[in-house]
């Protein structure tokens, strides 16, 4: 009878010159993967809510909001990239993702999608076919439903209007 034997090999790393073995397991941390995927959405969230802050103060063509605005898409694109589907779920005071708070606030109407949860919207969910263009219309519907009249549209009525 053979005896089983295992053979492993060795390598040269080429970043650090030590030797490392071929073949063995890479160990996956998954509570790592998980805040660093906790903390890409809440980069996206704060991307957004600086967006919306600038957007009230200058009008969106303003250089401010633009330079926003790019941040936003580039942490959006790099976190749909990287995870897929974007999920906020919404909360009168606070954003989860995951079913974990990663924006709380003291009063409703300083939650960025307020106006949203507002007219019964629970979740937004942000996936990677999503356009500038209606990154654009979402962020615009959004920043101008504070300033609406009630007889116009409000911020779901033009969402859903254009089929996001």
């Amino acid at each position: 009878m053979e005896e089983d034997k295992q053979t492993s090999s060795a390598a040269t790393s080429p970043n650090t010159g030590s030797v490392e073995e071929v073949g063995a397991p890479v160990e996956f941390d998954a509570a790592k993967a998980q805040e660093e995927r906790m903390s890409a959405a809440r980069e996206v969230l704060r991307a957004f809510m600086a967006v919306m802050k600038n957007i009230r103060l200058f009008n969106k063509e303003h250089s401010q909001v633009q330079t926003q605005r790019k941040i936003l898409l580039d942490r959006l694109n790099k976190f749909l990239d990287a995870y897929g589907d974007l999920d906020f779920e919404l909360e009168a005071i606070q954003i989860l993702y995951l079913g974990i708070s990663i924006h709380q606030v003291n009063r409703p109407m300083e939650n960025p999608f307020f106006v949203l949860f507002q007219e019964g919207v629970r979740n937004i969910v942000f996936q990677p076919d999503l356009s500038e263009g209606e990154i654009d219309l979402f962020i615009e519907s959004i920043a101008e439903s504070n300033k609406i009249n009630a007889t116009e549209d409000n911020a779901v009525t033009r969402l859903w209007e254009a089929d996001l």
